[in-house]
């Protein structure tokens, strides 16, 4: 598939696996699962673009499924993807449906109200999308080394002020801050217990420190105890 320009789009890989759960969830024949599949990963609605109790649904799913790293919501559903493969879908709440504007970004719910099935309007869309996520994914682009750095950074920071928080993933970085997923030895929302390590980071990076305790499957603030010691080796 080519978009406005004609250039090549990456597309969604689709296995045998991801083609089930589609047919099985989504209501699609396995003939439309492949198009469906790309549709999602092209133009679907990234993490975060979502607000409340949407936002908080896809952080549980993303804590149960530790090999997705790539979620999109399209429609009533979640999909996850691992980089651009598709590995199954989970319904969203009715619930958190009939709330969609409170729980989407403006832009996300104004792109949702008003997309057409148009395969002129697609292509549109799809061009439209890709190019807003490009230059999002430049902007808040983490290498592997730096990333490295935050964590060493915070980790340093916070045996200086006794204090115990691992961080589980560096979510964004802009020039002027950074957002982490963390977790604590504490099972409830502990954010604001951690001031001294925000004020300290600060002071050595020039960046403010966004912090965010993440959560179990439960629905409960995970503890450092809750998670597979396999995931944070190394």
């Amino acid at each position: 598939m080519k978009n406005m320009k004609g250039k090549l789009y990456k597309m969604a890989i689709l296995t045998r696996h991801g083609k089930k759960r589609l047919v099985e969830r989504a209501g699609v024949t396995k003939k439309k699962a492949k198009k469906l599949a790309d549709r999602v990963y092209r133009i679907g609605i990234v993490h975060s673009e979502t607000r409340g109790e949407l936002h908080k649904f896809i952080s549980t799913i993303y804590f149960k499924q530790r090999t997705a790293n790539n979620i999109k919501f399209w429609n009533d559903k979640v999909y996850l993807f691992r980089n651009n493969v598709l590995i199954t879908a989970y319904s969203v709440p009715q619930s958190i449906m009939n709330n969609l504007q409170d729980n989407l970004s403006p832009e996300a719910y104004l792109f949702i109200k008003n997309i057409k099935n148009s395969d002129k309007h697609m292509k549109e869309k799809f061009s439209q999308r890709s190019n807003y996520h490009k230059r999002k994914l430049d902007q808040n682009k983490v290498s592997d080394e730096d990333n490295k750095t935050y964590i060493d950074i915070i980790d340093s920071i916070s045996k200086v002020h006794n204090k115990t928080i691992l961080v589980t993933r560096v979510t964004k970085v802009t020039p002027t801050k950074i957002h982490v997923h963390y977790t604590s030895d504490n099972p409830f929302n502990d954010e604001n217990q951690f001031s001294d390590i925000q004020n300290d980071f600060y002071e050595q990076t020039g960046r403010k420190l966004h912090i965010q305790h993440i959560k179990n499957l439960q629905g409960g603030y995970a503890t450092i105890a809750d998670l597979p010691k396999d995931r944070w080796k190394g």
